[in-house]
């Protein structure tokens, strides 16, 4: 159930980002008064660009103004995020954001062009698995096992996309809740890490669950958890890491929408609901893999997610001594 945007929910957002509150005295007229615009951190023709065409459409017919896709790709997120806290908090301008420019970029690069205090959090457009994946000749079915081989051999090398990603932060949860270790070897996509595990170069791959399903279902590597807190209902097949007694290895990126802060109460609120209706509609939710979690929050729920996720993940980086080099 969406709760509606009250007053109290955009403080509380606010305030759990660290944002400017809401200018919520302020008379906003007409709104939106010229044409609107979408940040987008990926390149043209990507998943994330449709997404965010689809959702500028619905905008366009929900809002009376034209609403154009601006690619800014690059860095993780993090130039996207750059442009839109130079935006005017006008509500003309929103962002579709991700959590490694949010989350881990803030937590592990320097000189960043943005704060999260920038940012008036608006709703979570998705929520994505990580997935654990092995070659069928290591002699292991499950993570317990994997576990276990990794004590006897002392360690076990895993592909990953580099450090301080979602999937080396989640081995990063396994080691420090099981005592096993393991090595990350770093790739520059998870198609090659993918390739290596066919090959026998490594035996482990943690990545995006779609990168690995294909190969899953034809036998080539097996999947052995994924990193959400209940199995996916689109892959009902696919074990948790929750359920095979890791409750630490529970984590999901995701991607959201946000906007400059400083907007009135009654533009954030027209654009929450804007947003909501666009994630609800068909063609969006088609657009959906099945690995995706959709879910429209409330602002203080996105702005509690960051917060979290940033509290959380400093913290094991900081217990690990994990470094972005």
């Amino acid at each position: 159930m969406i709760r509606s945007t009250t007053r109290r929910s955009l403080v509380a957002a606010g305030a759990t980002l660290g944002l400017a509150m809401p200018a919520l005295a302020q008379n906003t007229g007409t709104f939106p008064s010229r044409p609107m615009r979408i940040v987008c951190p990926a390149q043209g023709g990507s998943f994330t660009d449709i997404l965010d065409r689809l959702v500028a459409d619905r905008l366009r017919e929900g809002l009376g103004q034209p609403v154009i896709v601006d690619n800014k790709p690059g860095a993780n997120g993090v130039i996207a995020a750059g442009e839109l806290a130079r935006a005017a908090p006008d509500g003309h301008t929103i962002g579709h954001m991700i959590s490694s420019a949010l989350v881990l970029a803030t937590l592990m690069v320097p000189r960043l062009p943005f704060r999260n205090a920038d940012f008036q959090p608006l709703t979570v457009a998705y929520r994505g698995a990580t997935a654990m994946g092995v070659s069928p000749s290591l002699p292991v079915r499950n993570l317990r096992e994997l576990v276990a081989l990794s004590r006897e051999r002392g360690s076990i090398s895993y592909g990953t996309l580099g450090r301080a990603t979602p999937s080396h932060l989640l081995v990063e949860m396994l080691s420090a809740e099981s005592g096993a270790s393991f090595e990350n070897i770093v790739y520059r996509s998870e198609a090659t890490a993918v390739l290596d595990v066919l090959a026998g170069t490594i035996p482990v791959v943690v990545g995006a669950t779609m990168n690995l399903l294909e190969q899953h279902r034809s036998g080539e590597l097996r999947i052995i958890g994924i990193s959400t807190p209940e199995r996916l209902p689109g892959l009902p097949d696919l074990p948790t890491f929750r359920e095979q007694g890791f409750e630490s290895m529970v984590y999901t990126w995701f991607h959201a929408f946000l906007m400059p802060a400083g907007a009135p109460a009654p533009v954030i609120r027209k654009l929450h609901e804007g947003l909501a209706d666009a994630m609800r509609s068909g063609p969006f939710r088609a657009m959906l893999t099945p690995d995706l979690i959709s879910e429209v929050t409330t602002p203080e729920a996105l702005g509690d997610l960051v917060r979290g996720d940033v509290e959380r993940l400093g913290r094991l980086i900081r217990d690990r001594g994990i470094t972005a080099g």
